[in-house]
């Protein structure tokens, strides 16, 4: 049976991200597929519901109930389909969520309490006050309530993506 990964959106597709960041992810694409891991691409939800368009956002602009009920969605869907092919005897080696996303982050996600009003007005002291802190983002935490023990969750932090490929081949052993 195969080896899946679920994937934050964003690793296969940068220009989901609020910028056009380089993509960065190829050597882990690569190191997934070379050992066998078939991808499965999650969507993302501020793309799904604020389109390609919107500016940068911390945790809290994101924390309300409207969005909790998309990502609440979506995640019912992503673990309908973990079951799926847990069910048919595949092994789901985990999801791998973004460090720092206010959405998709896992152990850290970006906290900026200020962060409201016309961006003229504040832009450099939001821009001060947004900090990586401890926590998960929206998403993954509507995601977390369904998965249960079910499926491991593993940070990828793109400027050092050595750590998630250790945890990634103590996974598959």
């Amino acid at each position: 049976m195969a080896n899946i990964a679920f994937i934050s959106h964003c690793l296969l597709n940068n220009l989901s991200k609020v910028e056009f960041f380089e993509n960065k992810n190829k050597e882990l694409i690569t190191f997934l597929l070379e050992n066998n891991i078939d991808l499965v691409q999650m969507p993302c939800p501020e793309y799904t519901l604020y389109g390609g368009r919107r500016f940068g956002q911390v945790k809290e602009q994101y924390d309300t109930p409207f969005f909790r009920k998309h990502c609440k969605e979506i995640s019912i869907s992503i673990m309908e389909q973990i079951d799926e092919y847990l069910r048919n005897g595949h092994k789901v080696i985990g999801v791998l969520a973004i460090k720092g996303s206010p959405t998709c982050g896992y152990l850290h996600t970006v906290s900026g309490p200020s962060w409201q009003g016309e961006i003229k007005d504040q832009g450099d002291k939001l821009l001060k006050d947004a900090h990586l802190v401890e926590g998960s983002g929206v998403y993954i935490e509507e995601l977390f309530k369904n998965l249960n023990d079910k499926v491991s969750i593993l940070e990828v932090d793109e400027a050092n993506i050595e750590i998630v490929k250790k945890d990634i081949l103590e996974l598959l052993k």
